[in-house]
């Protein structure tokens, strides 16, 4: 009795040191070069997402650069100091699908892109597949194809590849953190078994395109209309998609505007883009020495700055918005965080260094 007892200790201690590891996904995608990524410190790091792969005239998975087979390279060493870390490569990424909705509306192209896949990971001893088409169903891009097709043929893609792959490797994708995507992009509940998790883009939620500020990386919606990571985990809960599959993403970047006025510190106002810049070269840039004021905005738990002078707005995230969606991860219980991106970060007391389960 005593062993049966012991035993059903040590399979209950087990079971949620398990559980909770499956909640504790740190998902970095990466872009930069091989140097600065042997750099950074990847003890929190769970899964490390090269970014991008892409479509070649044969509709193979491929890169074409001599810099990417050196940080796929540098991956093996990466993996090999910190065996804990499972590696995957992103297809696409904004700008780099335009033959995925013509490729993915065959099923003979893709059956042999799933047989590149297989090849390609096995060729730079990856741990899985990342796919980012920007976006199925949807206009992204512009001048790239879309057509209402595409959310079928992205769940005939996800099928082939994990019926190539096996349950070995990972496969897993980008979504997009808006509503119309969620709805309308992807058929949730066909391929809820076959992907491991889903890398939620909530970030540029204003984005280049806005003609109003507001917050790029909302927690919550601020406005009714306004996208935010709470309306899109409350639309996975209204189709019971299982949350721990879901991996909400954060910018490490900040993104810039230019208001026509001070109204309201520049927060919803009419504006025009100015820039994206990383967090690791703009850790100096937003100080009230540099005339910009932090605000915080309680309602979406995000900050924004100010240059009352100049008239900029600056919206992204900081360790205490972190703080916020890290504490939201572990009360939902949902997979994990991810970012775009490591690049961006600073090798040292960095965006990376908040994030804490």
């Amino acid at each position: 009795m005593k062993q049966k007892l012991l035993l059903l200790l040590f399979l209950l201690v087990v079971t949620r040191l398990s559980a909770q590891r499956e909640g504790d996904k740190v998902v970095a995608y990466y872009s930069g070069d091989s140097a600065t990524l042997l750099q950074y410190d990847f003890r929190k790091i769970t899964h490390l997402v090269y970014g991008f792969a892409h479509l070649d005239a044969m509709g193979h998975l491929a890169i074409s650069r001599a810099k990417d087979t050196a940080v796929l390279k540098a991956f093996e060493v990466v993996k090999k100091r910190n065996p804990h870390i499972r590696t995957l490569i992103a297809l696409g990424g904004w700008g780099g699908c335009k033959p995925c909705s013509g490729t993915f509306s065959h099923a003979d192209s893709t059956e042999l892109f799933a047989s590149s896949v297989n090849t390609f990971l096995h060729t730079f001893r990856l741990d899985g597949i990342d796919l980012d088409w920007e976006y199925p169903a949807l206009p992204g891009v512009p001048g790239h194809p879309f057509a209402p097709a595409d959310r079928p043929n992205f769940t005939r893609l996800i099928l082939s590849l994990r019926k190539k792959l096996g349950n070995r490797k990972l496969i897993t994708f980008a979504a997009g953190g808006f509503r119309k995507y969620l709805e309308q992009s992807v058929e949730w509940s066909q391929i809820e078994k076959a992907v491991d998790f889903v890398n939620l883009m909530t970030y540029d939620l204003v984005h280049g395109y806005s003609e109003k500020t507001g917050h790029q990386s909302a927690l919550y919606s601020a406005l009714p209309e306004a996208e935010s990571v709470d309306r899109c985990i409350q639309f996975f809960r209204s189709i019971h998609f299982p949350l721990q599959k879901v991996v909400i993403g954060v910018p490490f970047y900040v993104r810039a505007f230019q208001v026509n006025s001070t109204f309201n510190n520049g927060l919803f106002q009419p504006a025009r883009f100015l820039y994206m810049r990383g967090y690791r070269r703009n850790l100096d840039s937003l100080t009230v020495a540099n005339g910009f004021t932090r605000y915080w905005d309680d309602r979406a738990k995000a900050p924004y700055w100010f240059h009352p002078v100049r008239r900029i707005f600056v919206t992204g995230d900081d360790p205490q918005s972190l703080r916020h969606k890290m504490a939201y991860i572990r009360q939902n219980k949902l997979g994990g965080i991810m970012f775009w991106e490591l690049f961006y970060d600073s090798f040292k007391n960095g965006l990376l260094d908040q994030l804490h389960f």
